[in-house]
């Protein structure tokens, strides 16, 4: 068994192939640096917001934002009563610390979500006052139903709220 070893270039075409060669590389050299070159010039003037808008193309955010995130939670209902007394427009309640609702009747409906801090606003109210979960949704858990508390003044965590 034999090798046999061929030497490439010592040719006479050698010196040309080997010049040829190295005009490719200063060629392709000299393009990558232009194109680098253009792409920072370009990023740079996008940075300015008066070239940036009459370059044509709208810039501003697309789509539209989620709101109330109404795709991504689900909801429930919970129902309260004021008991024994006569509705008071002073007594509110509050979701997460927002004021959602005042009790202008004795029964209020509102909407929650899983993990909701339900609390009661009594801090003018003009006099005591009972209020009760009296009704829920079905995917919230038994834990938050017939809960009661007694609202004399300042703001008191009802429940909060836990799905199924």
């Amino acid at each position: 068994m034999r090798f046999v070893i061929f030497r490439v270039g010592n040719g006479r075409y050698a010196k040309k192939r080997e010049k040829n060669r190295l005009d490719i590389e200063k060629i392709l050299m000299l393009l990558l640096m232009f194109i680098f070159a253009v792409v920072i010039i370009a990023q740079t003037t996008l940075i300015g917001p008066s070239i940036r808008t009459s370059s044509g193309k709208a810039a501003g955010i697309e789509g539209k934002p989620l709101g109330l995130e109404e795709y991504l939670y689900d909801e429930g209902r919970i129902g309260l009563e004021l008991l024994k007394s006569a509705p008071d427009e002073n007594i509110k309640i509050l979701v997460n610390g927002e004021e959602v609702a005042a009790f202008s009747d004795n029964y209020v409906s509102i909407t929650v979500r899983d993990g909701d801090i339900i609390e009661i606003d009594g801090s003018e109210a003009t006099r005591t006052a009972e209020v009760a979960i009296v009704s829920k949704s079905d995917n919230i858990s038994d834990s938050c139903a017939n809960k009661r508390l007694k609202i004399d003044s300042g703001v008191k965590i009802l429940t909060q709220i836990k799905f199924d």
